[in-house]
């Protein structure tokens, strides 16, 4: 399908910019030498006019320089560059001028220079939390471990990736820029990169609309440091985790920076097991019960890589190119126990037994291409491209049978078996063009377009049979295609009040078309729409300690391609889960109050509505005259949420112990009604995490690291948790030279691997009691090695364009 107005929106947009003039009078060219005549590569040029830039611009690689739109007037000319002693002159501008400035060498000679400041390493700017690593934190460890230490950011044992406390569907974002890529792809490229490339992380609790409509969880933008030493930089690291079984990685990074371009290649290897227990119990209305015991194991392994690419084309043009690609080939057992007691008895008949046998392959290719223009050299105005494309292909097969045993548990005999082969391809291009204009000094513009491309086919087979004899089942077969196209215009204000006062003002429209079709029965719906997300934003800073601020965002949140996926997974002949092709996204209004004191205390108080939410419903169907149970996705109505997040840093002993601790309590209720039941719930729950960072001597090169998690019991739509889950880790970490060690033990009393839940009833079971065991406590042991002369000469490091931040398949 394509957009009517598509090709209008181009037009509308060129026709914006193109008509802004820019005013100019004279420019100032020329170039940078050494005393032997050499160019000086990405040299400093600087005009200033009574100690007030009013112009600048790095030297290329021929040592050439721009610098346009100076008035006529009396300038002080500066250029300066490492090794070399600093160039002034004072000139008058009445025309163009062409200069040729030659630097005298330094006598001084570059060394590391490190700094041990006292600031915390969390603060507020703006709309936005920072948290920058210092070099202690950051040694020895990966971009993955380094999430465990983030105040604001939950790190789960469960699934091994991580979110802002109080937030689901939490976007990652890399050097301002959405990943676009799947969890496990995120996890496997943060493994691969040394947290000492971490330059900061910043967490967005409530995006804009100069964000994509479809971040309703926040960011947490990881912005990575650019190599600046040229020639060779790399690192190697090798980490195995001991827990019921074993996961080894074995992951680095190779960097190659050579004036204009920076190049970066990132090798991924590791083996890998999920493996969990537990039981489910059923006490259905006619009186009968089903009590189920369930062992699963999956090992897998993932081989795969990245490159990244920037080449700096000259002192405005900048061209990117990111790209990661990652195979998982996995197998799994599942071997579940089903006991069932009729009505009639008191005892439980023999078990009936799903053992079922499986593979999986998934392949993942990402890339982006990213050009930044500016035209001037304060980057007061620019352009920035964006094509990005996302193909993801997976293929589950699977081999089930269904086993009657004694009660020895031993065979009795066959009783039926089933082969499902469940393929998936997804493609998605999108295209984004966006205007940044510096209009004064209290007001920048940003005007947008976004345009995306989305096509998923599932061509889902299921046999039926025993033993190797198969035969299709056409009724369970389905063959479905979903296609999405949606474009949005958008803009966006932010203006500088006074020394106190910030605001940001913008508003984003998407028109959305797409389709669903099962192509075996030509069923299909279609939807169309049309929203517009407003969003507003206001900060007050009353003094240096005190900062308030206040924002609303309408979102929208898309199923996400997992969701739609109708592959299905039996655990036993009547119980199964497939997911919903036909799922509807939800719309979110979410409004914050923040209030910082001194960047050691805050408090975030949020309100969210969500309309057309869905959750997961475990929903009754029949197939062959006989009852059975679906545990799927379904829109069932809204939810209004009222959360209050605190957190505190403390730094004690002179700076040997920073303490980080954060609360957050949480009231929603939810209402609708589905098939399944009418819908009044009220959920009310609170978490909190106490981090401590303890340096054991004055070199810093011993630290500790105490993480206490805990969350309460609390009752979604899905399931009520009966029991709090909590974790205490410690680690312990030594850096020498270029080596660093440590050793890190997770959840050592278990308290998180333990779930209890009671799942809502349905129309036919009054019960639903569950446990399940994921056995998180572990033992890791890491070393790492970095690799390269870090004594070269180093060159400036230059801005990525992109700075102002822009989730589909991220599941």
């Amino acid at each position: 399908m394509n957009f009517p107005i598509q090709k209008k929106l181009y037009f509308i947009f060129l026709f914006l910019i193109t008509s802004i003039q820019a005013w100019s009078q004279f420019s100032i060219q020329g170039k940078v030498q050494n005393a032997e005549h050499t160019p000086i590569i990405l040299a400093t040029v600087l005009v200033q006019k009574d100690s007030l830039l009013i112009g600048a611009a790095v030297t290329d690689s021929l040592g050439n320089f721009f610098i346009p739109s100076i008035p006529k007037g009396k300038y002080l000319l500066v250029c300066k560059s490492l090794n070399y002693n600093t160039f002034t002159q004072t000139i008058a501008l009445n025309s163009d001028a062409q200069l040729q400035i030659t630097l005298a060498d330094s006598v001084h000679t570059l060394k590391d220079v490190s700094i041990d400041a006292k600031k915390p390493l969390f603060v507020r700017k703006g709309d936005r939390f920072v948290f920058t690593p210092n070099k202690w934190v950051a040694a020895g460890i990966n971009g993955l471990q380094l999430m465990r230490y983030v105040p604001l950011v939950i790190y789960n044992e469960n699934d091994d990736f991580f979110s802002i406390i109080n937030k689901t569907n939490t976007t990652v974002y890399i050097n301002n820029r959405k990943s676009n890529l799947p969890r496990q792809t995120i996890v496997a490229m943060l493994k691969a990169l040394p947290a000492e490339n971490i330059k900061n992380i910043e967490i967005i609790t409530n995006p804009g609309s100069e964000y994509n409509a479809d971040i309703t969880g926040g960011i947490i933008n990881i912005n990575i440091t650019r190599n600046v030493n040229e020639g060779w930089m790399g690192n190697i690291q090798l980490n195995t985790q001991q827990s019921v079984y074993n996961t080894t990685q074995l992951n680095g990074s190779v960097n190659y920076n050579k004036h204009q371009l920076a190049l970066q290649f990132i090798p991924f290897l590791s083996s890998n097991f999920n493996y969990n227990t537990g039981y489910n119990s059923f006490a259905y209305t006619n009186q009968s019960k089903d009590s189920t015991t369930i062992n699963h194991y999956r090992r897998y392994t993932v081989l795969g890589g990245g490159l990244n690419a920037d080449y700096y084309i000259n002192n405005n043009n900048t061209l990117s190119y990111k790209g990661w690609f990652s195979s998982v080939n996995g197998n799994t057992i599942d071997n579940n126990l089903i006991y069932h007691q009729p009505s009639n008895q008191s005892a439980f008949n023999n078990p009936l037994q799903t053992y079922v046998n499986g593979t999986d392959h998934y392949i993942y290719n990402f890339g982006n291409v990213y050009f930044h223009h500016q035209f001037d050299s304060l980057n007061k105005q620019n352009i920035d491209v964006n094509v990005d494309y996302n193909k993801f292909y997976q293929e589950q097969n699977s081999v089930g049978n269904f086993n009657q045993l004694n009660q020895q548990g031993n065979l009795i005999g066959n009783i039926g078996a089933y082969y499902n082969h469940l393929p998936q391809n997804f493609f998605n291009l999108s295209e984004r063009v966006e205007y940044g204009n510096q209009l004064s000094n209290h007001v920048r513009w940003i005007l947008g377009i976004q345009f995306s491309q989305t096509q998923v086919d599932n061509n889902l087979k299921y046999f039926n049979g025993n033993y190797n004899n198969y035969t299709l089942d056409t009724a369970l077969s389905k063959h479905y295609a979903y296609t999405e196209n949606y474009g949005s215009g958008y803009t966006s204000f932010a203006y500088t009040i006074s020394d106190k006062w910030q605001m940001n003002i913008g508003g984003r429209i998407e028109t959305t078309q797409y389709n669903t079709q099962e192509k075996n029965t030509g069923i299909s719906k279609d939807s169309n729409y049309v929203n517009f997300f407003p969003s507003f934003a206001l900060s007050y800073a009353a003094n240096a300690k005190n900062n308030f601020g206040f924002s609303f965002a309408r979102k929208i949140m898309r199923p996400s391609i997992e969701l739609l996926f109708p592959g299905r997974t039996y655990y036993s002949p009547t119980f199964f889960a497939q997911n919903n092709p036909f799922l509807q996204p939800q719309l979110y209004n979410n409004a914050e109050f923040t209030y910082v004191y001194n960047n050691v205390f805050s408090i975030v108080a949020s309100y969210s509505h969500i309309q057309n939410a869905y959750s997961n419903f475990i929903v009754p169907v029949v197939e062959d005259n006989q009852n059975k149970f679906n545990s799927t996705y379904l829109n069932y109505g809204a939810s209004n949420t009222y959360a209050i997040v605190f957190s505190f840093y403390k730094s004690i002993i002179n700076d040997r112990w920073q303490s980080y601790i954060n609360t957050a309590f949480n009231y929603t209720h939810y209402t609708g009604n589905t098939n399944v039941a009418n819908i009044q719930l009220n959920n009310a729950n609170g978490i909190m995490n106490w981090e401590n960072y303890v340096y054991l001597n004055k070199k810093k090169d011993w630290m500790a690291y105490i993480a206490l998690h805990y969350n309460t019991p609390q009752q979604t739509l899905a399931a009520k948790t009966l029991n709090g889950i909590s974790n205490l880790d410690v680690m312990l970490k030594k850096t020498y030279k270029n080596f660093s060690f440590y050793i890190y033990l997770a959840d050592i009393y278990n308290g998180s691997s333990k779930i209890w839940q009671i799942l809502f009833a349905n129309p036919l079971f009054t019960g639903n009691n569950s446990f399940n065991n994921t056995y998180n406590r572990s033992i890791s042991l890491n070393v790492a090695y970095q690799f390269g002369n870090r004594n070269l000469k180093t060159v400036s490091e230059r801005n990525i364009a992109n700075q102002d931040i822009k989730k589909r398949t991220g599941n």
